[in-house]
């Protein structure tokens, strides 16, 4: 009997919890509620328009359009000033020891890279044979035109 009784106790006590939460909700929606047997659906009031004219925006400046210099205003006489770089020539700033002592007189090292020389490669989609720098060479060679059909160029 004690669990039946407190079984209804507590189903009580949870309505009356929902009828205060849908106290809260609708106190709390502004529009209209309508119920139905499946579901519950708010119609909130349409925005109400604003009436009268709308504010006045200001006049943004017109642009002069004449482009005219006024002759009353004179320019400055330029003021001759002295190259100060002439006098930097002199001082010994980014020379490092014994600058005066190197040689360049000997012969020049010789050339240590090769020559360039095109590398032959078949192209994998039309097959033809082409010269291009040793830079591109790969195992899978496409030429210019057939990566230009795969991307619609």
């Amino acid at each position: 009997m004690k669990d039946k009784d407190l079984i209804l106790e507590m189903l009580e006590s949870a309505k009356s919890l929902l009828q205060a939460a849908k106290d809260v909700v609708d106190n709390s929606e502004q529009g209209t509620v309508k119920e139905d047997a499946s579901f519950r659906q708010v119609e909130h009031p349409a925005p109400k328009k604003k009436r009268g004219r709308p504010p006045k925006k200001k006049p943004k400046p017109k642009p002069k359009d004449d482009f005219t210099v006024d002759k009353a205003s004179t320019s400055r006489t330029p003021e001759f000033t002295h190259n100060k770089f002439e006098e930097m020539m002199s001082l010994d700033i980014d020379k490092p020891e014994g600058y005066d002592k190197i040689d360049d007189s000997g012969p020049r090292s010789p050339r240590a890279r090769n020559d360039y020389s095109p590398v032959k490669m078949t192209c994998e989609e039309c097959n033809k044979v082409f010269s291009v720098n040793p830079v591109f060479k790969k195992d899978n060679y496409v030429c210019d035109r057939c990566v230009g059909k795969k991307f619609g160029r």
